[in-house]
């Protein structure tokens, strides 16, 4: 479709309105309604109610365009008859790049590079969308020290926290905020 709408872009105004309404009319007859339907997407012209037809449209709006908009459409319809009539429509689309100078490659250089920033866009979409999983909180075992009921030194129990952060020494630190107590003979 660029390379297309990049030829049609290079073709020089000559030849008369009258003529080339003529011959864009007969061309245009000449088309099967899926290339009519290239030709009004490349134009702009899109069908208001389900029951209007394209080549109705693209009749009128034949008429109506000005002598460079005729040899535009006249040249985009003589390109798509011959790659309909051709086994290769691709080799008729590189003969009329050639003769018109349309840098082919340049045109598949910047659609790859339009297409992967798409996907890049599509992948970071779906990589904000998709909720984080939730990290498992480490657990780890903690000994608070108390004092025994006789005075008599420290002995501690062994409880199973959750650090406010990282870092283990981070724990709770108190017996008031532990998951679960182990006593200190296990």
């Amino acid at each position: 479709m660029r390379v297309l709408n990049a030829i049609v872009a290079a073709v020089p105004v000559r030849l008369m309105k009258r003529d080339l309404l003529f011959i864009v009319e007969r061309v245009a007859t000449m088309l099967d309604e899926t290339r009519l339907e290239v030709v009004a997407r490349n134009r702009g012209i899109k069908k208001a109610k389900d029951s209007d037809s394209t080549p109705k449209l693209l009749s009128a709006y034949i008429r109506k365009a000005d002598e460079g908009e005729l040899g535009w459409l006249l040249v985009e319809m003589v390109i798509l008859h011959a790659a309909r009539t051709q086994p290769d429509a691709g080799k008729v689309l590189k003969q009329a790049a050639e003769h018109y100078k349309v840098d082919t490659d340049a045109i598949t250089l910047k659609m790859k590079q339009e297409f992967t920033a798409k996907e890049k866009a599509k992948t970071a979409k779906k990589a904000r969308s998709k909720p984080q999983p939730k990290s498992a909180k480490k657990i780890h075992r903690c000994i608070i020290p108390a004092k025994n009921i006789d005075g008599a030194g420290t002995t501690g129990s062994v409880y199973l926290c959750q650090p406010v952060d990282s870092r283990p020494e981070a724990c709770c630190r108190s017996a008031s905020d532990p998951i679960f107590p182990y006593p200190t003979g296990l």
